[in-house]
């Protein structure tokens, strides 16, 4: 009797288990299928599946927390797993149909490594799990898309395509359908398949906005819209789907747009902030090719600050924007712009502040500006190099100018402190040629 009592609060337990999983709740299902470890005398394939469940469990609980701690807690339920599918035989499990049973769990073990590593953008070796999860058990649905995802990541858009084509003519869960779908539509905008994305992201807009449930997948389909309509030049349009994307995205962490500088005080997982990054990337393209171009600094600024990306080329990105504003403003307006964008001050931009200033004989704020905009020694050589570029371009106080500028900046970099003179009590002459003799010891 213990031995058929025991088998039957196992089937209860673990039945609740996979139950509360579905629902999302994960930490319920995590204290019964712990609990339904301690039944004694369970066998290695009772073992096998409570295993499996516990790995779901942490795997998906790390993947929408995006916890990378729990999905190597999830990792190491898997283990245990492939440790006994291993000592049962994985040729003997696929070879003989009366273990049925086992493929269909040889099969969600494997999806499941398979997940774990495609979070972690490891989409070779994902598509590997996912297509033994298919040896196993060729009807494992979820397996087959994820494959044409991992295809998608990897560029290979053609193969990727031709899976999510067969894939959507099964009959299939609204879920899975909706995410083959959304599969399917990143890839015709990749492959500048403009007409039929904007097609099927319009179309998964309409499914998702019925339905609550599919509320997660909607950012991601407002984002593609966005980019879609950006790149028709329709920036009015891009605008509004983008902002909306970013909306809905930040209502996850009930946040609002103007909250952006709270996602550090809630310690998100760097997946999220890089998701957040990117619609925040997209949205100042679009505000910048509209000409807003406060509004757009807003958007990288946050990027470059958070987001995971090459700060570097963030930074260049930031300062042509900057000076695409500048240029526009008169070298009197120039004088009141903080000292944070004096990097972003074009050539003769710069000039024409040092000008004004010297008509008013400010020489204390001269040296500050400068000070500014030649802060390192490489800045020095990358504005040198713009000089000598665009120097038919100045008139003669501008060159004038440049070359006290250049001279200043020199000695600042230079060990003697006796050169460290009075530069602007020189002719332009003498700047001249004292520009020239220093100008052997600082290479270019």
């Amino acid at each position: 009797m213990g031995r058929r009592k025991n088998q039957r609060n196992f089937i209860s337990l673990t039945k609740e288990g996979e139950k509360l999983i579905v629902y999302k709740k994960y930490e319920e299902a995590e204290k019964i299928l712990k609990g339904s470890l301690e039944i004694p005398g369970l066998s290695n394939f009772q073992k096998l599946v409570i295993y499996l469940d516990l790995g779901v469990v942490f795997l998906n609980r790390g993947i929408r927390s995006g916890d990378s701690k729990e999905i190597q807690k999830g990792k190491e339920y898997f283990e245990e797993c492939f440790y006994i599918l291993r000592k049962k035989g994985f040729k003997r499990i696929l070879l003989n149909p009366r273990l049925k049973n086992w493929k269909e769990l040889a099969s969600k073990l494997f999806f499941n490594i398979g997940e774990s590593l495609f979070f972690f953008e490891n989409y070779k070796e994902a598509k590997e799990n996912f297509s033994k999860a298919l040896r196993f058990d060729p009807k494992n649905l979820k397996a087959r898309l994820r494959e044409a995802e991992c295809l998608f990541q990897m560029e290979e858009l053609e193969k990727g395509e031709e899976i999510l084509n067969d894939f959507l003519k099964k009959p299939l869960g609204l879920s899975l359908k909706i995410e083959a779908l959304l599969s399917l539509g990143e890839i015709k905008f990749y492959q500048n398949d403009f007409k039929r994305a904007e097609e099927i992201f319009d179309k998964l807009q309409e499914i998702i906005e019925r339905d609550e449930k599919l509320k997660e997948f909607l950012p991601k389909v407002l984002i593609y819209k966005s980019g879609i309509y950006h790149l028709k030049g329709e920036n009015n349009l891009a605008l509004k789907f983008a902002s909306r994307a970013l909306e809905e995205k930040l209502k996850e962490l009930n946040l609002k747009e103007e909250d952006l500088e709270r996602i550090t005080q809630k310690n998100l997982p760097q997946k999220f902030i890089k998701v957040i990054s990117i619609y925040l990337w997209i949205k100042g393209e679009i505000l910048n090719a509209l000409g807003k171009t406060k509004e757009a600094l807003e958007c990288f600024c946050f990027v470059q600050k958070f987001g995971p990306f090459n700060k570097e080329q963030i930074e260049k990105y930031i300062l042509e924007i900057k000076r695409k504003g500048i240029k526009k403003l008169p070298p009197r307006n120039l004088l009141s712009l903080s000292s944070r964008n004096y990097l972003a001050l074009p050539s003769r931009s710069i000039a024409g502040v040092i000008f004004e200033l010297k008509k008013e004989k400010e020489f204390q704020k001269v040296s500050q500006i400068l000070e500014k905009v030649f802060s390192t020694k490489s800045l020095f050589v990358e504005v040198v190099e713009k000089i000598i570029k665009k120097i038919e371009l100045l008139n003669d106080d501008e060159l004038n100018d440049f070359k006290e500028g250049l001279i200043f900046q020199i000695l600042r970099m230079s060990d003697g402190k006796e050169e460290k003179k009075n530069i602007f009590s020189l002719s332009s002459e003498e700047i001249w040629t004292y520009f020239k003799e220093i100008q052997k010891r600082v290479s270019f």
